[in-house]
């Protein structure tokens, strides 16, 4: 099989990629199942399926797949001027910050001013912290400076190797000696605060997903492609996750070590390019007997997947208040988690449909109009929560101290 019969010198596939909405949507679906599981399932490691989904499928496929998806859309999206892509990253960006201010603001106000727990009023805080969508965004103002400078995507994967290797010498070694500026740091190092993604360390997935797209649009024969590329990753992967969950060693410590999952180290993610791109292949395979109908729901997932990520976010955290503050009741097994989360998944879905069918264009209108507003009035709330959070408290809970358990 010669090398010239699968790749083209000239770019020959830039349709829809049906495998990678098919990624899409698998990383936020698995992204909910793994929030119930870990926010709402008590006991969760007593039950071999759902530790597996959370302990370790959850540390290695789910963001990342989502990040590569990010990285293969900026070579597809051929329109994009590098203007639109800054806009579009500070728009994430606020959205984020008005995720957190519902999610956290909000929520623990409300919980605050039922319970009285100072632990609600600390967890308040955590309005300005480090989440996917702040990664995203940020990615996104990241793209536009790569567009303008012209950047091929060997380049930007080089520079995001150096990236990681800075993020991971600099790992919870930044001290401010104020924690609230030690939050906004997170969102670039990995600092003593909440920090999920940081840029620097999480930034090789869409770098590496540029490189895999610019390859793709030269792929003239992709199922000999993925066929080729299915054996190698399939080597790595299982090698990966026998020495990641079977050896206690410094190389792969994603699974074992969970929080250095915060601040992805090169080695990792070197092997997880590999297990996502095996989930790539399964997805062609599952997709490339599937009619156009029969795809639409998956592509109604995938073009609406920052929407999903908001939407079940509340949803879990308003399950959390109602179940475990109001109600005192537990999830204590798999049944009540997993019909959990296809309640929550169903809602979710409904939500997202009803906006898009109804809602988008008006509130695309309505917020336009006065855009920069709305802007400052997130983060003017955001601030005012923070203020009050810790004029009430001393001790702040995150990812590094466990939430203070």
């Amino acid at each position: 099989m010669h090398i010239n019969n699968i790749i083209s010198a000239d770019k020959v596939n830039t349709g829809r990629q049906r495998e990678v909405d098919a990624l899409k949507a698998f990383s936020i679906i698995m992204m909910i199942i793994t929030h119930c599981v870990d926010d709402l399932y008590v006991n969760y490691d007593e039950h071999f399926i759902s530790s597996l989904i959370n302990d370790i499928l959850a540390q290695t496929i789910g963001a990342q797949g989502f990040m590569i998806c990010m990285g293969l859309g900026m070579i597809y999206s051929r329109h994009a001027e590098p203007k639109s892509y800054v806009h579009r990253g500070v728009n994430i960006l606020i959205i984020g910050q008005l995720l957190n201010l519902i999610r956290y603001g909000l929520i623990f106000y409300v919980s605050y001013a039922i319970s009285g727990d100072p632990l609600a009023r600390a967890h308040s805080f955590l309005v300005f912290s480090s989440d996917i969508l702040q990664f995203a965004g940020l990615f996104l103002i990241l793209s536009g400076l790569i567009m303008q400078l012209k950047l091929k995507p060997g380049h930007v994967f080089g520079i995001a190797v150096i990236m990681n290797i800075i993020g991971m010498g600099l790992a919870g070694r930044i001290h401010t000696g104020s924690y609230a500026l030690d939050q906004l740091l997170g969102m670039f190092i990995f600092t003593d605060s909440e920090s999920y993604f940081p840029l620097f360390n999480w930034f090789i997935f869409p770098a590496f997903g540029m490189l895999l797209g610019e390859l793709l649009t030269h792929v003239s024969d992709k199922k000999k492609f993925y066929a080729l590329t299915a054996i190698p990753c399939m080597i790595v992967s299982v090698i990966y996750y026998y020495v990641a969950v079977n050896f206690d060693q410094p190389v792969f410590t994603a699974i074992r070590e969970w929080k250095s999952f915060c601040y992805m180290r090169l080695p990792d993610a070197l092997a997880m390019f590999f297990i996502n791109m095996l989930v790539l292949c399964i997805w062609f395979l599952v997709t490339s007997g599937l009619s156009d109908k029969a795809m639409e729901p998956v592509r109604f997932v995938s073009r609406n997947i920052n929407r999903y990520y908001c939407v079940h976010s509340v949803f879990i955290y308003i399950t959390v208040g109602i179940l475990s503050l109001a109600l005192g009741v537990e999830i204590d097994s798999p049944a009540k988690c997993y019909l959990t989360a296809l309640i929550i998944l169903i809602c979710t879905t409904v939500i997202v449909w009803f906006y898009e069918k109804y809602m988008a264009r008006k509130c695309v209108k309505f917020f336009g109009r006065h855009k920069y507003v709305w802007y400052a009035i997130v983060i003017i709330l955001s601030i005012a929560i923070c203020v009050w959070s810790a004029a009430g408290v001393s001790e702040f809970p995150n990812v590094t101290n466990d939430y203070l358990e």
